[in-house]
């Protein structure tokens, strides 16, 4: 299987009731094409907050033997495809000092 990160973009945006029914449209869609033997796996969404307090996108991560499957699985889920990426190589190095706050562990 191949991680892939969909990019969903909405327009003026939607509400978080909106987003809400999306993503159980979303996860009814993996389990019914996973009931089917098609092999996919949501592994999250970052989702795209606006100033005006809408979800303007979402970066949606999947698992899923190809870029076809997951199409189709956001056709079956009635979702916006604004484009598919699969993941690159990592950067490496140490991030800038200045203006770079450290998580805590």
């Amino acid at each position: 299987m191949t991680n892939y990160h969909v990019l969903r973009l909405f327009g003026d945006g939607v509400s978080r009731d909106e987003l809400d029914a999306a993503v159980e449209r979303s996860r009814a869609t993996v389990e019914e094409m996973r009931g089917e033997g098609t092999s996919i796996a949501y592994l999250g969404s970052d989702v795209l907050d606006g100033s005006d307090g809408l979800a303007h996108g979402t970066m949606c991560k999947y698992d899923a033997t190809s870029e076809e499957v997951v199409r189709k699985h956001s056709e079956r889920a009635e979702l916006p495809l604004s484009e598919v990426f699969v993941p690159g190589t990592p950067l490496a190095g140490i991030a800038p000092e200045s203006g770079v706050a450290m998580k805590a562990a």
